[in-house]
């Protein structure tokens, strides 16, 4: 059983519904995200939690080449609470809210692992079975953070650090750039 590019030879059937909420649920999305609250103490210290995103392809874009796929995200969302002023206010003017569904529809999250499964509906067995393979890797993933917030984002070589420093510290991303270039 795997998820993206992580093995696993369990999966706890339970595990989604025991450490996830959904919180999110339409025709073309659904999104559950942690129970757990994390924290990353380092030179950026902020609290997060997981989610799992799924998207049905076609129906957020018509396109014929997207029928009957299913995406599906392990992402890492920073708490409201860890955002800097500008991005939290940003957010809230935007959305309304800051909730992590709201954090996510902003753009400030990281992708850890992603996987497509061919399947019309999201309660095909195929997509329940990746998403409680998804639920079952989150430690592992976890482990790796440091891995995953390393690698680019962008053609641009910005990392996840970079885009954490914009939303958490409130960094310039010109600023950003410009130490990418002088580095």
């Amino acid at each position: 059983m795997e998820f993206g590019s992580i093995n696993t030879n369990y999966v706890d059937t339970d595990r989604l519904s025991q450490n996830f909420n959904r919180v999110y649920n339409d025709s073309d999305q659904q999104f559950y995200i942690s129970k757990k609250i994390y924290f990353h103490g380092d030179e950026i210290s902020f609290k997060y939690r997981y989610g799992i995103w799924i998207e049905d392809l076609y129906e957020l874009t018509g396109d014929e080449n997207c029928k009957n796929k299913i995406a599906m995200s392990i992402v890492l969302i920073p708490e409201a609470e860890s955002l800097g002023k500008n991005t939290y206010d940003a957010i809230q003017n935007s959305c309304g809210y800051t909730e992590p569904f709201d954090i996510l529809g902003y753009g400030c999250y990281l992708i850890f692992e992603s996987e497509t499964v061919e399947a019309e509906y999201f309660d095909d067995p195929k997509v329940i079975n990746k998403l409680n393979c998804a639920a079952n890797i989150i430690d592992t993933c976890d482990s790796l953070r440091g891995f995953y917030i390393d690698k680019p984002v962008n053609l641009l070589g910005m990392t996840g650090w970079d885009n954490l420093r914009m939303w958490i510290k409130d960094s310039d991303f010109k600023d950003i750039l410009k130490n990418k270039v002088t580095a």
